[in-house]
């Protein structure tokens, strides 16, 4: 077969127009060297004109990326919009890779720390549950009375009146797993993987709805309540709001903490010794660096922020390194980098629900290095 009828192939291929006769006859030829380095090569030439084609500010641009992404993101950094067009081909093409992908190491070489887990919900009295995202269950306190029902993936507390007293509930979402809950007056939240939230079963019937981010990213979508105003604390800051859609991001593994608005009004107040404070507005983020204590406030295209509430994974000029603590926050799997060269170089880029090994690939196509997976570990060399 020659070259020209090979990318026949893979143009159909990632054109999704490509049938199963045909998909096997492409997997055959990619099994040999010579048609894998021009096909390698395809994707290379290919990328760079797609790139050079939707660089900056122009809503043809924008109009190409939006075809892949119901997200809108800003207009002023270069994107790689075609992520999914280069690694739609890797799914064929990895498996081939011999000089990219390497397996059979031996399982006693990497930690063993990213185990699955399940998502926890620890009771006032220290009583663990795990909760299923499948499951139907009902939970219960020690004088067999239902605070709450979990079904898929959502946790719902029972509607109370107002106490006198507060109890608190604590829960726990691992790497590679998304939760939401609903407070007992009405506030719903959106836990990313690796947070840790705790809040009471019921509120006060006067003074301050508060709860306690003690890691990670949550979405807070918050019932309005004139009379009592709804309070997120973390280490660093607190958030305060009325009635309002925004998202806090505190991860101990990360530099800075992020808290992003949506919708309404909230007021920001670190509490690192040096009581910043600022109002937001809808489109504007607080950054708050953790090492430098340094406070600022900027406009976002909020969208971009979110993505993770819908499983999508969105990386604006972000350091590799960063972007590898994202990836192993959200497919549960540990990542050592030893490429020393790769960990400040900067990336944009899009995903919807390609795998962890689609999107190592795809940097592997465009950086190349070579990388070892092994169950829940991957080392990039």
């Amino acid at each position: 077969m020659n070259t020209s009828k090979l990318l026949n192939l893979l143009q159909k291929y990632l054109d999704n127009k490509i049938s199963d006769t045909e998909l096997d006859k492409l997997q055959k030829l990619l099994k040999h060297e010579t048609h894998l380095k021009e096909a390698e090569a395809f994707l290379r030439d290919d990328y760079i004109k797609v790139t050079q084609d939707i660089v900056v500010n122009t809503d043809a641009a924008l109009e190409k990326f939006e075809t892949l992404s119901s997200e809108r993101l800003s207009k002023t950094i270069i994107l790689r919009p075609y992520f999914k067009y280069v690694a739609a081909a890797v799914v064929i093409i990895g498996a081939f890779f011999g000089s990219r992908f390497l397996s059979g190491v031996d399982n006693d070489a990497f930690p063993d720390d990213y185990k699955p887990q399940s998502i926890t919900l620890i009771l006032e009295d220290g009583t663990k549950k795990e909760l299923n995202n499948t499951l139907e269950t009902s939970i219960s306190i020690s004088n067999n009375e239902v605070i709450a029902n979990a079904d898929k993936g959502y946790l719902k507390y029972n509607k109370k009146k107002p106490l006198t007293h507060v109890s608190y509930n604590t829960l726990k979402v691992p790497y590679g797993k998304r939760f939401s809950i609903e407070l007992s007056d009405g506030s719903k939240i959106d836990l990313n993987s690796g947070t840790t939230l705790r809040y009471p079963v019921a509120f006060l019937n006067t003074g301050k709805r508060e709860l306690f981010l003690e890691e990670g990213e949550a979405y807070f979508n918050v019932a309005k309540d004139v009379e009592r105003k709804f309070i997120i604390h973390t280490k660093t800051q607190d958030v305060e709001v009325l009635g309002t859609q925004f998202s806090v991001s505190n991860y101990t593994n990360e530099k800075t903490v992020r808290t992003t608005l949506e919708e309404g009004s909230v007021k920001v107040t670190t509490t690192n010794g040096y009581n910043n404070q600022v109002t937001l507005k809808p489109n504007e983020q607080t950054i708050l660096n953790k090492e430098n204590n340094d406070f600022k406030k900027q406009n976002i295209e909020v969208s971009s922020f979110l993505a993770w509430r819908k499983g999508h994974l969105v990386f604006i000029e972000m350091p590799f390194s960063d972007i590898l603590l994202r990836l192993e926050r959200h497919f549960g799997k540990a990542i050592i980098n030893k490429n020393e060269a790769l960990k400040a170089s900067k990336f944009s880029a899009y995903f919807e629900d390609e795998t962890l090994e689609q999107i190592i690939n795809y940097f592997a196509l465009g950086e190349d290095f070579e990388f070892i997976e092994n169950g829940n570990t991957i080392v990039i060399k």
